[in-house]
């Protein structure tokens, strides 16, 4: 048992104490536990920075830009229910500006994914990998006609401590599963297949092995089908900036000091080119402007040198059939 607590640690950033472990017994012997946010460690934890940047966000008396249309009321009712450091993770005010915009870049995709499919009556599927504690589902609810499915997906200690803290709905679910498995796993477990799915991988790529992330992508790339819709929403990071990641001022800020950024492309294009059933329908830098000062000349530098556009970016992606 030793073992797979070490195990989980190094793999995942999970420390599980089993001595504290609250067992109870059943007639069918079942076996109870409640994780907690101090169990999260390493990569895992860095799940708590956009959850408090968005929760820090919606107590700002003044706010200017795409501040003053973004709403996140549910990200602080979270973060207040796990009982999370606001100060520790909440991030400087470049870190929360960037990962707003990030956010609500993400939802303007999502609104325009659903916006295309949802006049046919279509069921629409959103899988949100590696969700960690987003609150898009919450925020967009409104707005999201009965035919959408929205599925949260990560690890089982991660859905385990959010799962009794986010608002129900039945068009809301949270499934166990891990991005390296094959996607037909993850399809299993849907109730409603559907023929209009949206995959997405919001700030979790660039902290994983480039094998990984390459897995993840193939696996999406072979999904395409005639007569069904599917696209892929995700963010990458320069290589430059995964050199410089260790300096992250967010993971500083939260005292993360053995986190760092793995995977990384130099533009979008490689991907299109890498996954010949990728198209590429847009990508873009939503957070340039509201990077912090260093983060800022590194890039206009780093994009002088190498003729790139950006050292960071978010693209939506076409899958289209084989």
């Amino acid at each position: 048992m030793a073992e797979h607590s070490n195990y989980l640690q190094h793999r995942f950033g999970c420390r599980c104490n089993y001595r504290q472990l609250n067992l109870s017994f059943s007639n069918s012997d079942a076996i109870t536990y409640q994780p907690t946010i101090d169990e999260l460690t390493g990569v895992a934890a860095t799940a708590l920075i956009p959850l408090a940047c968005r929760a820090v966000t919606e107590l700002l008396p003044e706010r200017s830009g795409t501040l003053q249309t973004f709403s996140d009321p549910v990200a602080l009712a979270v973060a207040n229910r796990l009982g999370v450091d606001l100060k520790r993770f909440g991030g400087s005010h470049a870190t929360r500006q960037a990962l707003v915009r990030r956010s609500h870049w993400f939802d303007r995709q999502i609104l325009d994914f659903v916006a295309q499919h949802s006049a046919a009556q279509q069921l629409i599927t959103i899988v949100n990998f590696a969700s960690g504690f987003d609150s898009g589902f919450s925020r967009l609810a409104n707005r999201l006609p009965p035919s959408v499915q929205w599925i949260d997906s990560d690890l089982p200690i991660i859905n385990s401590i959010k799962q009794n803290v986010f608002p129900s709905d039945p068009r809301h679910r949270f499934v166990d599963f891990d991005l390296r498995q094959p996607l037909t796993e993850l399809e299993a477990a849907i109730d409603r297949p559907s023929v209009a799915t949206l995959y997405m991988a919001e700030g979790i790529l660039m902290y994983l092995p480039p094998s990984d992330v390459h897995l993840w992508l193939g696996n999406i790339a072979s999904t395409g089908a005639a007569d069904q819709s599917r696209q892929v929403l995700f963010d990458w990071c320069s290589p430059l900036l995964n050199r410089f990641s260790r300096w992250h001022p967010g993971f500083r800020h939260a005292r993360l000091r053995d986190v760092c950024f793995d995977w990384s492309i130099r533009d979008s294009c490689e991907i299109q080119t890498s996954y010949p059933t990728l198209h590429l329908m847009t990508s873009e830098d939503p957070i340039y402007p509201h990077l912090s000062l260093a983060t800022l000349l590194l890039s206009k530098a780093y994009c002088r040198w190498t003729g790139r556009k950006s050292i960071y970016g978010c693209a939506r992606l076409r899958v289209e059939p084989a």
